[in-house]
């Protein structure tokens, strides 16, 4: 994980400098003294302000209300320059004086013989998803004559849609497990065809790929298993990923590509 901290903070003080010189400039040109207010029922009047300690000021008349209109603009560009100037110099001691290594990378730094001794508090995005992949479970079996396809990372899936995203996943550098067991509400165990990890949140996304959609035992059962994923909090677009195909209408690897990139970037 970066240092998003200071990445914030730099993005914020990229769009927080050019306002700051704009209100600056904008007010060197703007009409001298403040805008008074008097609200009567549902009407304003609106007086001006020249000299200190004067309360009241004068009253402008209803045919030039382009001058109270300059007035307010500048007491609001007046304020709003206030409030950006201090928020740049807060954001200016962040990028200043927040630590030059970021936690998420402080493990890293230490000796090989010391990361043999101590147990990490704060990983970075690499080493979460390192230990997160090396978690040990018992996926579902293989009945004998199934078909064998095995993908980039010499594990074994159960159709070539599998595989082609299996292999997609890979190359993205998305992190996954296959049929990794997930218990649903009011349903026992399923085995989704692959549950990631998005490195950005640190979540995990299930995908379930339907691929025969076009019969309609398979189909009715499918709609069942993911009415129950939905009652379990499993949300297609949120923490979820659906796809499918029928003989008509194969998965491609445009489809695949696409949603990984939608997903993960």
């Amino acid at each position: 994980m970066q240092d998003s901290l200071v990445v914030i903070a730099e993005a914020r003080l990229k769009k927080l400098k050019p306002l700051y010189a704009k209100l600056t400039a904008r007010l060197k040109s703007a009409p001298v003294g403040i805008l008074r207010v008097l609200t009567r029922g549902r009407s304003f009047s609106y007086y001006h302000i020249t000299k200190k300690g004067d309360t009241n000021g004068k009253i402008i008349p209803k045919n030039n209300q382009k001058l109270a209109a300059a007035l307010a603009q500048r007491d609001y560009e007046k304020k709003l320059k206030q409030s950006v100037e201090k928020e740049i110099r807060l954001l200016e001691k962040v990028t200043k004086n927040y630590r030059k290594i970021p936690l998420e990378q402080y493990y890293e730094t230490l000796s090989a013989g010391r990361k043999r001794l101590v147990e990490p508090l704060v990983l970075s995005d690499r080493e979460f998803a390192e230990k997160w992949q090396k978690v040990s479970y018992k996926g579902k079996t293989f009945a004998s004559d199934a078909p064998q396809y095995y993908t980039e990372n010499n594990e074994r899936v159960r159709s070539k849609s599998e595989l082609m995203i299996a292999n997609a996943l890979k190359r993205a550098g998305v992190p996954y497990r296959y049929e990794f067991p997930l218990e649903l509400k009011e349903f026992g165990t399923v085995y989704p065809d692959f549950t990631c990890l998005d490195s950005n949140t640190r979540t995990e996304i299930i995908w379930e790929h339907l691929g025969m959609m076009d019969s309609p035992e398979y189909a009715a059962a499918a709609v069942k298993k993911v009415n129950h994923y939905l009652l379990s909090g499993y949300i297609p677009g949120r923490n979820m990923i659906l796809s499918m195909e029928g003989s008509g209408s194969p998965l491609s690897t445009k489809i695949v590509s696409k949603i990984i990139e939608e997903c993960f970037a």
